[in-house]
Protein backbone atom coordinates (compact mmCIF):
# COMPACT_ATOMS: atom_id res chain seq x y z
CA UNK A 1 0.00 0.00 0.00
CA UNK A 2 3.00 2.40 0.68
CA UNK A 3 4.11 2.20 -3.07
CA UNK A 4 0.55 2.82 -4.01
CA UNK A 5 0.70 6.25 -2.18
CA UNK A 6 3.49 6.86 -3.64
CA UNK A 7 2.43 6.73 -6.85
CA UNK A 8 -0.40 9.22 -6.15
CA UNK A 9 0.06 12.94 -7.42
CA UNK A 10 -1.13 13.88 -4.12
CA UNK A 11 0.61 12.06 -0.77
CA UNK A 12 -1.50 14.51 1.35
CA UNK A 13 -3.42 13.28 4.27
CA UNK A 14 -7.18 12.44 3.17
CA UNK A 15 -8.28 14.60 6.55
CA UNK A 16 -6.15 17.28 7.77
CA UNK A 17 -3.94 17.21 4.26
CA UNK A 18 -1.14 17.47 5.86
CA UNK A 19 2.28 15.42 3.75
CA UNK A 20 2.33 11.88 3.98
CA UNK A 21 5.30 9.89 5.25
CA UNK A 22 4.51 6.57 3.02
CA UNK A 23 5.98 4.69 5.43
CA UNK A 24 3.39 4.70 7.77
CA UNK A 25 -0.17 4.50 7.93
CA UNK A 26 -0.85 6.82 10.00
CA UNK A 27 -0.96 10.38 9.59
CA UNK A 28 1.74 12.01 11.79
CA UNK A 29 0.03 15.68 12.03
CA UNK A 30 -3.27 14.56 12.61
CA UNK A 31 -2.88 10.78 13.63
CA UNK A 32 -5.60 9.84 11.31
CA UNK A 33 -5.57 6.25 9.55
CA UNK A 34 -4.74 6.37 5.80
CA UNK A 35 -6.21 3.10 5.07
CA UNK A 36 -10.23 2.55 6.96
CA UNK A 37 -10.54 -0.71 7.96
CA UNK A 38 -14.12 -0.49 10.16
CA UNK A 39 -16.87 1.38 10.25
CA UNK A 40 -16.36 2.22 13.95
CA UNK A 41 -13.64 4.03 12.92
CA UNK A 42 -15.57 6.68 11.21
CA UNK A 43 -18.03 7.16 13.47
CA UNK A 44 -17.02 10.67 14.75
CA UNK A 45 -16.33 11.42 11.32
CA UNK A 46 -19.14 13.94 9.61
CA UNK A 47 -20.31 13.29 5.42
CA UNK A 48 -17.34 16.60 4.42
CA UNK A 49 -14.51 14.15 6.03
CA UNK A 50 -16.00 11.12 5.04
CA UNK A 51 -15.94 12.35 1.48
CA UNK A 52 -12.33 13.77 1.37
CA UNK A 53 -11.52 9.77 1.73
CA UNK A 54 -13.77 9.24 -0.75
CA UNK A 55 -11.67 11.54 -2.91
CA UNK A 56 -8.52 10.01 -1.49
CA UNK A 57 -9.40 6.32 -2.73
CA UNK A 58 -10.80 6.86 -5.59
CA UNK A 59 -7.37 8.53 -6.52
CA UNK A 60 -5.52 5.58 -5.45
CA UNK A 61 -7.40 3.13 -7.33
CA UNK A 62 -7.27 5.18 -10.50
CA UNK A 63 -3.25 4.85 -10.08
CA UNK A 64 -3.63 0.99 -8.94
CA UNK A 65 -6.62 -0.50 -9.71
CA UNK A 66 -5.79 -4.16 -8.06
CA UNK A 67 -5.36 -2.13 -4.37
CA UNK A 68 -7.88 -4.16 -1.81
CA UNK A 69 -7.57 -1.48 0.55
CA UNK A 70 -8.36 1.71 -1.50
CA UNK A 71 -11.64 -0.50 -2.19
CA UNK A 72 -12.77 -1.63 1.14
CA UNK A 73 -12.05 1.90 2.16
CA UNK A 74 -14.52 3.46 -0.02
CA UNK A 75 -16.54 0.79 0.65
CA UNK A 76 -16.91 1.30 3.90
CA UNK A 77 -16.88 5.20 3.77
CA UNK A 78 -19.90 4.68 1.23
CA UNK A 79 -21.73 2.06 4.06
CA UNK A 80 -21.06 4.83 6.62
CA UNK A 81 -22.90 7.09 4.61
CA UNK A 82 -25.95 4.56 3.85
CA UNK A 83 -24.81 4.87 0.08
CA UNK A 84 -25.44 1.08 0.23
CA UNK A 85 -24.99 -0.11 -3.50
CA UNK A 86 -21.82 1.99 -4.01
CA UNK A 87 -20.73 0.16 -0.90
CA UNK A 88 -21.48 -3.22 -2.19
CA UNK A 89 -19.92 -2.64 -5.88
CA UNK A 90 -16.47 -1.50 -4.18
CA UNK A 91 -16.75 -3.94 -1.02
CA UNK A 92 -17.14 -7.25 -3.74
CA UNK A 93 -14.34 -5.52 -6.08
CA UNK A 94 -12.16 -5.41 -2.66
CA UNK A 95 -13.12 -9.32 -2.07
CA UNK A 96 -12.59 -10.25 -5.34
CA UNK A 97 -8.89 -9.02 -5.33
CA UNK A 98 -8.57 -9.63 -1.65
CA UNK A 99 -10.58 -13.27 -0.81
CA UNK A 100 -9.11 -13.68 2.48
CA UNK A 101 -10.14 -10.14 4.42
CA UNK A 102 -12.88 -11.16 6.34
CA UNK A 103 -14.00 -7.72 7.27
CA UNK A 104 -14.80 -7.67 3.30
CA UNK A 105 -17.73 -10.12 3.43
CA UNK A 106 -19.03 -9.01 6.45
CA UNK A 107 -19.48 -4.99 5.29
CA UNK A 108 -20.51 -6.63 1.92
CA UNK A 109 -23.57 -7.95 3.32
CA UNK A 110 -24.46 -5.28 5.26
CA UNK A 111 -24.11 -3.28 1.83
CA UNK A 112 -26.98 -6.38 0.61
CA UNK A 113 -29.15 -5.67 3.50
CA UNK A 114 -29.13 -1.97 2.89
CA UNK A 115 -31.96 -1.59 5.20
CA UNK A 116 -34.33 -3.61 4.09
CA UNK A 117 -36.38 -6.19 6.84
CA UNK A 118 -34.19 -9.31 6.96
CA UNK A 119 -37.54 -11.60 6.92
CA UNK A 120 -38.78 -10.82 3.75
CA UNK A 121 -35.57 -11.14 1.16
CA UNK A 122 -34.93 -13.52 -1.29
CA UNK A 123 -33.52 -16.73 -0.46
CA UNK A 124 -30.66 -16.44 -2.70
CA UNK A 125 -29.77 -13.64 -1.14
CA UNK A 126 -30.07 -15.25 2.16
CA UNK A 127 -27.82 -18.33 0.95
CA UNK A 128 -25.00 -15.77 -0.57
CA UNK A 129 -24.89 -13.68 2.82
CA UNK A 130 -24.75 -17.32 4.77
CA UNK A 131 -21.75 -18.37 2.54
CA UNK A 132 -20.18 -14.80 2.77
CA UNK A 133 -20.64 -14.61 6.76
CA UNK A 134 -19.40 -18.27 6.72
CA UNK A 135 -16.01 -17.72 5.10
CA UNK A 136 -15.87 -14.42 7.30
CA UNK A 137 -16.30 -16.90 10.69
CA UNK A 138 -13.96 -19.11 9.09
CA UNK A 139 -11.24 -16.94 9.24
CA UNK A 140 -11.85 -15.52 12.46
CA UNK A 141 -14.10 -18.08 14.26
CA UNK A 142 -14.34 -16.21 17.50
CA UNK A 143 -15.68 -12.69 15.76
CA UNK A 144 -18.77 -11.71 17.90
CA UNK A 145 -19.95 -9.74 14.50
CA UNK A 146 -20.16 -11.81 12.40
CA UNK A 147 -21.98 -14.45 14.57
CA UNK A 148 -24.33 -11.58 15.69
CA UNK A 149 -25.14 -11.08 12.33
CA UNK A 150 -25.49 -14.69 10.85
CA UNK A 151 -27.92 -14.90 14.03
CA UNK A 152 -30.09 -12.28 13.06
CA UNK A 153 -30.57 -13.24 9.49
CA UNK A 154 -31.12 -17.00 10.72
CA UNK A 155 -34.15 -15.95 13.16
CA UNK A 156 -35.59 -13.19 11.01
CA UNK A 157 -35.55 -15.06 7.94
CA UNK A 158 -35.19 -18.83 8.97
CA UNK A 159 -37.15 -19.36 12.14
CA UNK A 160 -39.76 -16.59 11.55
CA UNK A 161 -40.52 -18.10 7.57
CA UNK A 162 -41.17 -21.55 9.68
CA UNK A 163 -38.48 -22.95 7.22
CA UNK A 164 -35.89 -25.99 8.54
CA UNK A 165 -32.68 -24.20 9.08
CA UNK A 166 -28.84 -26.25 8.18
CA UNK A 167 -26.53 -25.81 10.96
CA UNK A 168 -25.04 -23.91 12.95
CA UNK A 169 -29.04 -22.80 13.91
CA UNK A 170 -30.08 -19.84 15.47
CA UNK A 171 -30.15 -21.13 18.91
CA UNK A 172 -26.44 -22.48 18.41
CA UNK A 173 -25.36 -19.21 17.07
CA UNK A 174 -27.05 -17.21 19.90
CA UNK A 175 -25.24 -19.56 22.56
CA UNK A 176 -22.00 -18.79 21.12
CA UNK A 177 -22.72 -14.72 21.45
CA UNK A 178 -21.31 -12.26 23.73
CA UNK A 179 -22.20 -9.00 22.67
CA UNK A 180 -19.89 -6.90 25.30
CA UNK A 181 -17.18 -8.27 22.72
CA UNK A 182 -18.55 -5.53 19.94
CA UNK A 183 -17.98 -2.08 19.68
CA UNK A 184 -20.57 -0.29 19.96
CA UNK A 185 -19.68 1.94 17.01
CA UNK A 186 -20.41 -1.17 14.94
CA UNK A 187 -23.42 -2.33 16.64
CA UNK A 188 -25.21 1.23 15.76
CA UNK A 189 -24.10 0.66 12.09
CA UNK A 190 -25.70 -2.88 12.07
CA UNK A 191 -28.67 -1.21 13.13
CA UNK A 192 -28.85 0.96 10.52
CA UNK A 193 -28.17 -1.35 7.92
CA UNK A 194 -30.77 -4.46 9.30
CA UNK A 195 -34.19 -4.52 9.78
CA UNK A 196 -35.32 -7.67 12.42
CA UNK A 197 -38.65 -8.20 14.58
CA UNK A 198 -36.65 -6.92 17.87
CA UNK A 199 -32.64 -5.96 18.70
CA UNK A 200 -33.58 -6.50 22.00
CA UNK A 201 -33.68 -10.28 21.14
CA UNK A 202 -30.35 -10.31 20.63
CA UNK A 203 -29.18 -8.11 23.75
CA UNK A 204 -28.49 -5.32 21.40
Amino acid sequence: NQKTINMLTSKECPKCGALLNTKSNICEYCKARVFISSVSYLSNYDNSQIQKYIKYYKALIKVAPDDDKGYLGLGICYLQLSMFPFAKKNLETAIDIAPDNASAYYYYCLATIAGERIRFMSLDTIEEMLMYLNTAIGMEPSNQLYLLLMSMIKHDFYVLNSLSEKKPTYEELFAQLDVSQIEYEEIQRLKTCVKVSSFDKFGI
